[in-house]
């Protein structure tokens, strides 16, 4: 399998997992945010039982994901500057240190060697940010992003294609909103 057909497999096979699985699932995981487990400063959290769920456009330019009881952020420029942020089921911000550690793997196509990117908090405890190299190769680059939340016991891992992390990406076979860049973002 090609690295393209690859990437669409997994991109194909990663909105099938939202759509089954969907985000307002009543099991709460393991390492999941709770009323009890909350740091005191995050905003106030739905009512138990309510099935609230804010929306996955994203806040500052990238992909939303799920994992867990958290959505986050990926924003991957191009230029190789990389963050990460985390928010609740219904979108409220959540300081980064709700995770203990972030690494993102930037994989290359043709045999490149896979660069691994440490990521720190940065100064007003928003964001996990880090740098590496430039990406010339959108639709053929993966991200991988890794990260064990504060009560976690194992590190929940997920790789992105880079494309899908651009402002104004769209899934396969859709249609960009109006106003967004133009479909050579958008895998084939």
């Amino acid at each position: 399998m090609t690295r393209t057909a690859a990437g669409l497999a997994l991109s194909v096979g990663l909105a099938a997992a939202l759509a089954v699985v969907g985000c307002g699932g009543e099991q709460v995981a393991p390492g999941a945010i709770t009323a009890e487990t909350a740091p005191a400063n995050t905003p106030a959290m739905m009512p138990e039982g309510a099935m609230g769920h804010g929306t996955h456009d994203p806040k500052h330019g990238g992909v939303v994901l799920m994992s867990d009881a958290y959505h986050f952020e990926v924003v991957a420029k191009p230029s190789g500057a990389y963050e990460i942020y985390f928010t609740d089921m219904a979108r409220n911000d959540l300081p980064a240190t709700i995770a203990k550690t972030v690494t993102l793997t930037i994989k290359r196509p043709a045999g490149a060697p896979p660069e691994t990117i440490p990521l720190k908090v940065n100064d007003t405890g928003e964001a996990w940010v880090g740098s590496g190299k430039p990406v010339d190769d959108l639709q053929n680059t993966l991200v991988g992003v890794e990260y064990l939340g504060k009560t976690a016991e194992k590190p929940y891992q997920m790789d992105v294609p880079f494309y899908a992390t651009q402002p104004g990406a769209t899934a396969p076979g859709a249609t960009p909103a109006p106003g967004a860049p133009p479909p050579a973002l958008a895998r084939p």
